[in-house]
């Protein structure tokens, strides 16, 4: 297992460095961005209550779940990380283990382990607390989008101001694009699917073999790994498939209206000015779908392959 954390832990190193220096770096983005929702959403909310009662929304309510889910995984993962490093602070993946006991007085031993564990518990709870804070913000972030679609397709406003929302939207998905680093997905995507192969082989061939906390931990971050892909890759290609839905919707709309020939002849300019939109990944302008089914199959694939290539009899 120790060979597992000194491989994992310097990932986990760069994946929460990138993620504080994409809040960094990308803090104006950010900041224009949520200005742009509530001003959106103030402008909106009168339109909604005021031609039809606001619906329940399925993915607002699971959006808010996730929010909630996340904020308690943050918490336990602090906890188990430090009962990790309390049951063995001599493990290689840490720096206590470098320090030798034999010679030393005992609260000279004492104070460098208490150093040692307030430097383990504060790095590591200062990334896990960058990864979930991202992963909050992005789902806020499509969430908001997702409902706000919903609300459009719904209004019985006026076509050309439903025009200009789907505008705003586009420019607020956009926007919302423009708040990471460009490495920052593809990479997660890899490190998801990596950690849960790994880990899936872990909890699979060396359960019983490893410790308590590290088996919680294992569980805790195949769970963690497996929904949060698999709602990043689902609500992502939510967004291109509601856009386009609400793209089509608005030109059937355009085209069956009692409009003059002149209105009509504006309204279908309009329409095929209208381009659907989704969340970029990488040089992936917009995520489909697709992405998800070729995630999993690829873990899959990844997975067996282990499997086959180290037997029981081999490990």
């Amino acid at each position: 297992m120790d060979i597992f954390w000194l491989g994992f832990m310097p990932l986990t190193y760069y994946i929460n460095f990138e993620a504080k220096l994409g809040i960094w770096l990308r803090r104006n983005e950010m900041v224009t961005l949520f200005r742009w929702m509530v001003s959106f959403d103030k402008e909106l909310e009168a339109a909604r209550f005021k031609n039809f009662e606001s619906p329940t929304n399925l993915e607002s309510r699971l959006a808010n779940f996730i929010v909630k889910t996340t904020a308690c995984m943050n918490v336990t993962f602090n906890l188990v990380v430090a009962l990790i490093y309390i049951v063995k602070p001599t493990a290689p993946q840490y720096l206590y283990s470098s320090w030798s006991e034999v010679g030393k007085p005992e609260w000279m031993n004492m104070t460098v382990y208490l150093i040692s564990l307030a430097f383990e518990v504060f790095t590591k709870t200062a990334d896990i607390m960058s990864y979930f804070i991202m992963q909050m913000w992005f789902l806020l972030s499509v969430a908001y989008l997702i409902f706000v679609m919903s609300t459009v397709r719904k209004s019985t406003n006026s076509l050309p101001r439903r025009f200009s929302w789907y505008r705003c939207l586009y420019l607020i998905n956009l926007q919302h694009n423009g708040c990471y680093l460009a490495t920052m997905f593809p990479f997660r995507y890899v490190f998801m699917a990596g950690s849960l192969v790994s880990v899936g082989f872990i909890m699979l061939r060396l359960y019983a073999e490893i410790s308590f906390p590290e088996q919680l931990m294992t569980a805790l971050m195949f769970i963690t790994f497996l929904f949060t892909a698999f709602f990043y890759l689902h609500i992502s290609g939510k967004v291109l498939k509601n856009s386009g839905n609400l793209r089509e919707k608005l030109r059937r709309l355009a085209g069956v209206g009692v409009w003059s020939t002149k209105e009509r002849k504006l309204l279908i300019k309009e329409v095929k000015s209208l381009q659907s939109f989704g969340l970029r990944v990488g040089s992936i302008r917009a995520t489909s779908y697709i992405a998800l089914n070729a995630f999993f199959s690829t873990v899959a694939s990844g997975f067996t392959t282990v499997l086959v290539t180290f037997p029981v009899d081999e490990v």
